[in-house]
C-alpha cells in the first residue's frame, strides 16, 4: 500500500509541475493533461495488476516484483518531475548537477532537439526564475 501511495504521490509532483511548465509556455490543455493521465494510470494499474496476479499465483505472501515494478513507475514519474522543475528553473543548483542525466526528458518536454535544451534553459527573455535566482543569491 505504501509503494502505491508512494506513485501515486509522485504522479501528482509529476502533473502539479507539469502544469506550471504548460501554464508558463500557454501550452496547457485541459482535455490533452486528462487523456494523458488516465493513458497513464491505465498503464501503470493494468502491468502492476498482471504483475500482482501472476505473483499471488505463485505465492501468496511475497510481492517483490510488483514492488519493484511500481518503483520503477515511480522512479519514471520522479524523472519527469525532475525535468519539470528544472524546465521552471534551471538555476537551482541540484537541478543543475542532474541536467546532463535530463537532457532528453527536458527536450521531449520542450518538443525541441536535444543540443537546443542549454540554449534554451539560459535564454533570458523565458526564464523569469534565473533571475529572481540571481537576485536571492545576492542579497545573501
Amino acid at each position: 500500500a505504501i509503494a502505491l501511495i508512494g506513485l501515486a504521490f509522485t504522479i501528482l509532483i509529476d502533473n502539479v509541475f507539469g502544469i506550471a511548465v504548460s501554464a508558463k509556455y500557454d501550452t496547457f490543455s485541459l482535455s490533452k493533461f486528462i487523456q494523458k493521465n488516465f493513458i497513464k494510470v491505465a498503464i501503470y494499474g493494468s502491468c502492476i495488476i498482471m504483475c500482482m496476479f501472476l505473483e499471488k499465483g505463485a505465492n501468496d505472501t511475497w510481492f517483490i516484483i510488483s514492488r519493484v515494478l511500481i518503483s520503477l513507475a515511480a522512479g519514471a514519474e520522479f524523472l519527469s518531475a525532475l525535468a519539470n522543475m528544472t524546465i521552471m528553473c534551471p538555476n537551482v543548483p541540484f537541478l543543475k548537477l542532474l541536467r546532463k542525466l535530463l537532457i532528453n526528458e527536458i527536450a521531449a518536454k520542450l518538443n525541441i532537439k536535444k543540443h537546443e535544451v542549454e540554449v534554451f534553459l539560459y535564454n533570458k527573455e523565458q526564464n523569469k526564475c534565473r533571475k529572481k535566482y540571481e537576485n536571492q543569491k545576492s542579497k545573501l
